[in-house]
């Protein structure tokens, strides 16, 4: 399923209340599976985000290999 970006619907919804874990997998789901428009979609989310991710999350999604930094 491709990934569609709506500037014209901004969410209101706090940061706080966003279900990170599932942004995030849903995010690395559609760019191993190259759909169309993951690339721009996590930029989009990167560019609105004005928190560090959590590196709990970071690591609670990596098997192995994971430094904790951001790429």
């Amino acid at each position: 399923m491709a990934l569609r970006i709506n500037n014209d619907r901004v969410s209101s919804r706090s940061w706080g209340d966003v279900d990170k874990s599932a942004l995030w997998q849903r995010l690395k789901q559609a760019l191993q599976e190259g759909e169309a428009g993951a690339a721009e979609a996590v930029r989009e989310v990167y560019a609105a985000i004005k928190a560090d991710v959590s590196p709990d999350l970071r690591q609670a999604d990596c098997a192995t290999g994971c430094d904790g930094k951001r790429t």
